[in-house]
């Protein structure tokens, strides 16, 4: 009789388990497939707020990577989201670098899945006001009490594209 009850106690658990674990995983892939369709739309939507060939071709370089024998997935697009540069200064004044955050807009290699990337990307100051050829990347980051967080693009809904993080998007519409 006891050895009964155990049984049917834990097959009710079982249960009530594998019904919870798909309500939950349901709720996860819906509040995905949602975020995913809003970074979307805003990607479509956002209109580069500055034209810098240039600096575009370094950060293409910057993907590419050092390893020429590498094949990086292909950049559909870059939006720069700033007009111009910004400059960073250290406490004491001292200008460290100028840079714009960009948008990269790449497709996989395999042609089934779109992310994109935001950063800052510029030059590092060689002092008295030059700055070096090669281009750098940042991430840009708050200070919240002891701990430095990834500062993000708000989107509708209170979801966000995080700076230095890959956030997926549909690929239609993007050629």
């Amino acid at each position: 009789m006891m050895k009964n009850l155990v049984i049917v106690t834990i097959m009710i658990f079982l249960t009530v388990g594998t019904v919870l674990s798909q309500a939950t995983n349901g709720t996860k892939n819906d509040a995905e497939v949602r975020s995913r369709e809003l970074a979307t739309e805003w990607v479509k939507n956002f209109k580069s707020k500055r034209v810098d060939a240039a600096l575009e071709k370094d950060i293409r370089k910057w993907w590419a990577g050092p390893d020429p024998t590498k094949i990086p997935d292909p950049i559909i697009k870059i939006d720069f989201l700033q007009l111009g540069y910004e400059i960073t200064r250290n406490e004491y004044g001292e200008v460290l670098r100028r840079t714009v955050d960009a948008l990269i807009l790449w497709k996989e290699r395999t042609g089934t899945k779109c992310y994109v990337q935001w950063r800052s990307f510029g030059y590092e100051s060689l002092g008295g006001g030059t700055f070096n050829n090669e281009m750098g990347a940042w991430v840009k980051k708050d200070q919240v009490g002891f701990g430095y967080y990834p500062r993000f693009i708000p989107l509708p809904e209170n979801r966000e594209i995080p700076a230095g993080g890959w956030t997926e998007v549909n690929c239609s519409g993007f050629k």
